[in-house]
């Protein structure tokens, strides 16, 4: 049986506003909108979550941008154990209830496994130390993130949920859940 090929990356980020979220007990979110940050922050509740979720829509309406979220997903057993699994499992409910509320479809919504997207934005396998190695690695693809304001300072929930969203930016995956037409126009603008 053929294993199928890896998709490639576009070089122009999707006409997309992603909502991009690393799970966990306080989650990581960042805004992206064509490729550019828009937001960055820690969530930990409805409320919060609800907040950025109508920002996110905003901007999307603001910039004629589809809406996209791309949320980290997992998988297997959990080395940090139940109470891991059990926040990260709340914190994907929170999410989930504040993009239903809000009427986003589930079929706007792109899961990808960490190793996923740190192997395309930072390189390599995870580490030991990948939380302090996607800190220094968006601080340094994103130098503007030091001149934002003190609400949006990066932490490491924060700059999980940025990677995530530069992944989706350009992901394939992205791609498959635009509108066609969307999809279809922008690939004869600007290729594959």
């Amino acid at each position: 049986m053929k294993k199928n090929p890896k998709r490639r990356a576009i070089l122009k980020p999707w006409p997309a506003a992603i909502l991009a979220i690393d799970p966990g007990k306080t989650s990581g979110a960042a805004i992206l909108v064509r490729g550019e940050i828009f937001g960055i922050w820690g969530v930990d509740g409805f409320e919060a979550a609800d907040i950025v979720v109508q920002h996110w829509s905003d901007l999307a309406t603001v910039h004629e941008a589809e809406l996209v979220v791309v949320m980290e997903k997992w998988a297997g057993t959990f080395k940090r154990g139940s109470i891991t699994a059990a926040g990260l499992g709340e914190s994907a409910g929170m999410w989930k209830a504040a993009l239903e509320r809000n009427k986003i479809p589930k079929s706007r919504v792109v899961r990808v496994f960490p190793q996923t997207w740190y192997a395309r934005v930072i390189g390599g396998r995870k580490r030991a130390d990948q939380k302090d190695v996607v800190m220094r690695a968006m601080l340094h693809r994103y130098p503007q993130i030091r001149q934002m304001n003190a609400a949006d300072k990066l932490d490491h929930n924060g700059a999980e949920a940025l990677a995530i969203g530069t992944w989706g930016a350009r992901a394939p995956e992205v791609g498959d859940v635009l509108p066609k037409r969307v999809r279809e126009e922008f690939l004869a603008r600007f290729g594959k």
